[in-house]
Protein backbone atom coordinates (compact mmCIF):
# COMPACT_ATOMS: atom_id res chain seq x y z
CA UNK A 1 0.00 0.00 0.00
CA UNK A 2 3.03 2.38 0.70
CA UNK A 3 4.34 1.40 -2.74
CA UNK A 4 0.90 2.83 -4.35
CA UNK A 5 0.92 5.85 -2.43
CA UNK A 6 4.09 6.82 -3.18
CA UNK A 7 3.93 5.88 -6.84
CA UNK A 8 0.84 8.25 -6.77
CA UNK A 9 2.07 10.69 -5.19
CA UNK A 10 5.16 10.81 -7.89
CA UNK A 11 2.60 10.35 -10.77
CA UNK A 12 0.61 13.33 -9.78
CA UNK A 13 3.97 15.45 -9.48
CA UNK A 14 5.21 14.85 -12.48
CA UNK A 15 1.99 15.58 -14.51
CA UNK A 16 1.91 19.00 -12.20
CA UNK A 17 5.48 19.86 -13.60
CA UNK A 18 4.75 18.54 -17.30
CA UNK A 19 1.03 20.74 -17.04
CA UNK A 20 2.89 23.64 -15.76
CA UNK A 21 5.32 23.49 -18.39
CA UNK A 22 3.51 24.32 -21.58
CA UNK A 23 5.36 26.84 -23.92
CA UNK A 24 3.42 29.29 -25.92
CA UNK A 25 2.74 28.05 -30.16
CA UNK A 26 4.93 30.66 -31.11
CA UNK A 27 8.00 30.52 -28.58
CA UNK A 28 9.45 34.27 -28.15
CA UNK A 29 6.49 35.81 -30.42
CA UNK A 30 4.06 35.11 -28.39
CA UNK A 31 2.93 38.05 -25.81
CA UNK A 32 2.53 41.85 -26.43
CA UNK A 33 5.27 44.04 -28.16
CA UNK A 34 5.67 47.82 -28.67
CA UNK A 35 6.18 49.11 -31.68
CA UNK A 36 9.88 51.69 -30.70
CA UNK A 37 10.61 52.91 -34.50
CA UNK A 38 10.09 52.31 -38.48
CA UNK A 39 12.99 53.07 -40.74
CA UNK A 40 12.25 53.65 -44.10
CA UNK A 41 14.73 53.35 -46.57
CA UNK A 42 16.48 56.74 -48.41
CA UNK A 43 14.36 57.32 -51.58
CA UNK A 44 17.03 59.31 -53.05
CA UNK A 45 20.47 57.54 -52.11
CA UNK A 46 18.60 53.94 -51.42
CA UNK A 47 20.19 53.35 -48.30
CA UNK A 48 18.23 51.13 -46.63
CA UNK A 49 16.54 51.50 -43.41
CA UNK A 50 17.95 55.17 -42.68
CA UNK A 51 14.98 57.26 -42.46
CA UNK A 52 13.96 56.59 -38.57
CA UNK A 53 10.48 57.72 -36.76
CA UNK A 54 9.93 57.32 -32.93
CA UNK A 55 6.97 55.60 -32.33
CA UNK A 56 7.38 55.21 -29.01
CA UNK A 57 4.62 57.78 -27.49
CA UNK A 58 2.19 56.67 -29.83
CA UNK A 59 1.85 53.47 -27.88
CA UNK A 60 1.02 51.10 -30.66
CA UNK A 61 1.02 47.27 -29.66
CA UNK A 62 1.44 44.28 -31.53
CA UNK A 63 0.09 41.13 -29.20
CA UNK A 64 0.63 37.89 -30.90
CA UNK A 65 -1.11 34.20 -29.47
CA UNK A 66 -1.82 31.54 -31.98
CA UNK A 67 -2.33 32.39 -35.04
CA UNK A 68 -3.90 35.70 -34.01
CA UNK A 69 -2.93 39.01 -33.72
CA UNK A 70 -3.94 42.50 -32.26
CA UNK A 71 -2.83 45.87 -33.09
CA UNK A 72 -3.92 48.46 -30.98
CA UNK A 73 -3.01 52.33 -29.24
CA UNK A 74 -4.36 53.85 -26.31
CA UNK A 75 -3.09 57.05 -27.89
CA UNK A 76 -3.92 56.85 -31.93
CA UNK A 77 -6.36 55.30 -34.20
CA UNK A 78 -4.43 51.83 -35.55
CA UNK A 79 -6.93 51.95 -38.69
CA UNK A 80 -8.20 55.61 -39.45
CA UNK A 81 -11.31 54.45 -37.36
CA UNK A 82 -10.81 52.71 -33.94
CA UNK A 83 -8.20 51.73 -31.86
CA UNK A 84 -7.70 48.04 -32.64
CA UNK A 85 -6.92 45.82 -35.43
CA UNK A 86 -6.71 42.25 -35.59
CA UNK A 87 -5.20 40.03 -37.94
CA UNK A 88 -4.02 36.38 -38.99
CA UNK A 89 -0.41 35.48 -39.48
CA UNK A 90 1.66 32.49 -39.88
CA UNK A 91 4.99 32.26 -38.25
CA UNK A 92 8.46 30.05 -38.92
CA UNK A 93 11.42 29.93 -40.58
CA UNK A 94 12.42 33.40 -39.76
CA UNK A 95 9.46 34.82 -41.40
CA UNK A 96 6.04 36.44 -40.47
CA UNK A 97 3.12 36.78 -42.89
CA UNK A 98 0.34 38.43 -41.84
CA UNK A 99 -1.72 37.28 -44.35
CA UNK A 100 -5.53 38.74 -42.95
CA UNK A 101 -6.23 42.24 -41.20
CA UNK A 102 -9.35 43.07 -40.11
CA UNK A 103 -10.64 46.75 -38.63
CA UNK A 104 -12.26 46.34 -35.65
CA UNK A 105 -15.29 48.67 -35.18
CA UNK A 106 -17.30 48.35 -31.88
CA UNK A 107 -20.14 46.00 -33.46
CA UNK A 108 -18.67 44.21 -35.75
CA UNK A 109 -15.10 42.84 -37.49
CA UNK A 110 -14.51 44.26 -41.66
CA UNK A 111 -12.11 42.51 -43.42
CA UNK A 112 -9.14 45.01 -45.37
CA UNK A 113 -9.36 44.06 -49.14
CA UNK A 114 -7.60 46.76 -50.47
CA UNK A 115 -4.02 45.75 -51.36
CA UNK A 116 -3.03 49.22 -51.69
CA UNK A 117 -4.82 50.56 -48.71
CA UNK A 118 -2.82 53.05 -46.38
CA UNK A 119 -4.43 53.26 -43.43
CA UNK A 120 -1.93 50.64 -41.56
CA UNK A 121 0.94 52.52 -42.12
CA UNK A 122 1.43 54.47 -38.90
CA UNK A 123 1.07 50.89 -37.30
CA UNK A 124 3.82 49.47 -39.25
CA UNK A 125 1.99 47.21 -42.04
CA UNK A 126 1.48 48.29 -45.68
CA UNK A 127 -1.64 47.52 -47.36
CA UNK A 128 -3.51 44.94 -46.04
CA UNK A 129 -1.02 42.19 -45.67
CA UNK A 130 3.01 42.15 -45.91
CA UNK A 131 5.69 39.60 -45.08
CA UNK A 132 8.34 40.25 -42.67
CA UNK A 133 11.65 38.62 -42.11
CA UNK A 134 12.47 38.25 -38.26
CA UNK A 135 16.02 39.66 -38.32
CA UNK A 136 15.61 39.11 -34.23
CA UNK A 137 13.95 37.96 -31.53
CA UNK A 138 14.25 37.67 -27.77
CA UNK A 139 12.45 37.69 -24.58
CA UNK A 140 13.04 41.37 -24.74
CA UNK A 141 13.71 42.65 -28.40
CA UNK A 142 12.13 42.05 -31.81
CA UNK A 143 13.33 43.18 -35.17
CA UNK A 144 11.26 43.25 -38.36
CA UNK A 145 12.62 43.63 -42.08
CA UNK A 146 11.60 43.55 -45.35
CA UNK A 147 12.97 45.12 -48.57
CA UNK A 148 10.96 48.59 -47.95
CA UNK A 149 11.39 48.84 -43.45
CA UNK A 150 12.66 47.37 -40.66
CA UNK A 151 10.08 47.37 -37.42
CA UNK A 152 11.69 47.50 -33.79
CA UNK A 153 9.77 46.36 -30.91
CA UNK A 154 10.60 46.00 -27.31
CA UNK A 155 8.57 43.13 -25.21
CA UNK A 156 5.91 45.30 -23.33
Amino acid sequence: MKIFHTLATCFVVAFLFTACGKTPANGKLDGNWQLMSIATNDSITGEKYTNVTSKKSEQIYWAFQLDLMTISSRKYDVNGYTQTTTARFRYGNNKLDITETYVHYHDRDSLLTDPSTTILEGAGITGNSETFNVKELSHKKMILSNDYKELTFRKF
